[in-house]
Parts: C-alpha cells; sequence; structure tokens
C-alpha cells in the first residue's frame, strides 16, 4: 500500500485468486456422497442446498463435538465482524500509527502464524486437539485485550507500537493452534458423508454473524468506544476457549498427533 498504492494491492490480491483457483482445478476426486433424496425430490440447485443445510443442522444437534464447534464458530465470527470493522481506527487513531505501520502489522502475525506452525509440528502431539483448542483460543483472546490496551500501558514505560507490534506476533502462534486443532476435531468428528454439509453450515453460520459483528461495531463503536469494543472481540475468543474445555467430550481429547500435524501446515495465518 504504501509503495505501490491501492492498485497494486488490488492486483496482488486477485492474483492470488487466480493462484487458487488454478490449484483447485488440478484437485481430481471421486465423489460418493449419500444420496437420500430422489432426483424427482430435488427441483432445484437452492432445494438441494436447502435440503443439504437441512441435514447439516441435524447433525449438529446430535453430535455434541460438532454444536461446541459450531457454537465456537458462531463467537469467532461475531468477533470478528467487530474486529474488521474496528482494525483499521485502532491503529490510526488509538495507536496513531500510519498505512504502513498497519501494514507491519499485518504481516507480523503473519510471522507468528508461521512460527505456530513450526511449534505444532514438532509439539503437536504432545496435548490433545481439544487441550489445544481450548488452551489456545484463551491465549489469543488474553493477548489479543493486551494489544488492545497497549496505549494504556504506555505509563509502565512501553512504547505502545513496539509493544503492539511484538504482541501481534506472538498473538499468531495460538492462532494457529486455534485453527489446526479446530479442523482436526471438525474433520475427524463428522462423518465422510455430511463432513460438507457440516462444513456449509458452519460457513453459513460465520456469514451470518459476521455482518452482525460488522453492524455492532459500527452502531456502538462511536457509543462505547473503539477499545472496548475490541475487547468484547477479545473476550469472546477467550471464552469459546473456556466452552471448549468444559463442554467438549474428554473422547475429542484424543491424541490424533498425525492428523494435527497435517492440519497445522495447512492453516494460514489470519
Amino acid at each position: 500500500m504504501a509503495f505501490g498504492g491501492l492498485g497494486a494491492v488490488a492486483v496482488a490480491d486477485a492474483a492470488t485468486y487466480l493462484v487458487g483457483g488454478l490449484l483447485i482445478a488440478l484437485i481430481t476426486v471421486t465423489s460418493r456422497t449419500e444420496q437420500k433424496e430422489s432426483e424427482a425430490e430435488i427441483s432445484s440447485a437452492w432445494s438441494r442446498v436447502w435440503l443439504e443445510w437441512r441435514d447439516g443442522l441435524r447433525l449438529v444437534g446430535r453430535e455434541r463435538v460438532i454444536t461446541v464447534l459450531l457454537a465456537m464458530s458462531a463467537a469467532f465470527a461475531l468477533g470478528e465482524g467487530i474486529l474488521g470493522a474496528l482494525y483499521v481506527p485502532f491503529v490510526t487513531e488509538v495507536l496513531q500509527g500510519s498505512e504502513l505501520y498497519l501494514g507491519w502489522l499485518m504481516s507480523a502475525q503473519a510471522v507468528g502464524g508461521l512460527l505456530g506452525a513450526v511449534l505444532m509440528s514438532r509439539f503437536g502431539n504432545v496435548v490433545t486437539p481439544r487441550t489445544l483448542m481450548g488452551v489456545s483460543a484463551v491465549l489469543f483472546g488474553l493477548t489479543d485485550l493486551a494489544i488492545w490496551h497497549a496505549r494504556s500501558l504506555e505509563a509502565l514505560g512501553l512504547p505502545p507500537l513496539t509493544l503492539a507490534l511484538v504482541l501481534i506476533v506472538l498473538v499468531g502462534i495460538p492462532a494457529t493452534g486455534l485453527g489446526a486443532a479446530f479442523s482436526t476435531l471438525l474433520q475427524s468428528g463428522t462423518r465422510d458423508e455430511y463432513r460438507g454439509r457440516v462444513f456449509g453450515t458452519l460457513a453459513m453460520t460465520q456469514s451470518l454473524l459476521l455482518p452482525v459483528g460488522i453492524a455492532l461495531a459500527g452502531v456502538l463503536g462511536e457509543v462505547v468506544g473503539i477499545v472496548p469494543m475490541l475487547s468484547l472481540d477479545s473476550g469472546l475468543y477467550a471464552f469459546a476457549g473456556i466452552v471448549a474445555l468444559v463442554f467438549l467430550p474428554r473422547l475429542a481429547g484424543e491424541r490424533t498427533g498425525a492428523v494435527l500435524e497435517q492440519q497445522t501446515l495447512a492453516v494460514a495465518p489470519e
């Protein structure tokens, strides 16, 4: 943004989607989806989507692991909506950083994500996915909370811009652990024929709640302030981690080190 302007950013972003589409086109799979409805019962693509989403919701209601993961995903989507709306104002107004500093912050979390991937691939099989996900979510929320209050910590002699940059690197580590464990539990806890439907249900839930978080940030951001609203985002992550540790059955915490390692290497930082 600083060196090439908005046009360069847009071109680079578009290029990543072209590469992604190319890679997807190279994938060959054999579909074995169980067909419960006859072709006569499915009148259009829209009705098929509805039927599969309904089946996904039914499965979510029956499976405790998936129910907890759906609740966590809803909390994450709400928080991400708040973050997406207020992150730039936080950097420019609260931290009083430049556009270039904003770019450094976003890059710094990617560095933390790479560090987290290395750590998870080496030590991910020491803890269960259930524990890894819960602890990572709590650490993510608490580290984020410290970032939002970096300006308040200036009284302790800590430069807020430097502190936020260091913390944003550190938060990338639990973000990677959270993403890897979440994907592991979701895939291992869902039967093959329902996995796509469950993923679709999660994606739709996130799509519905993301604009709710954005709207909340827009309405309440000026009333209660940027930092309190971002603190709510951190609280949602920490609360979701506690929910995972309390409500996920311990059976979901069996060690799946090989699967976890594969998931870790596939997770991209936020």
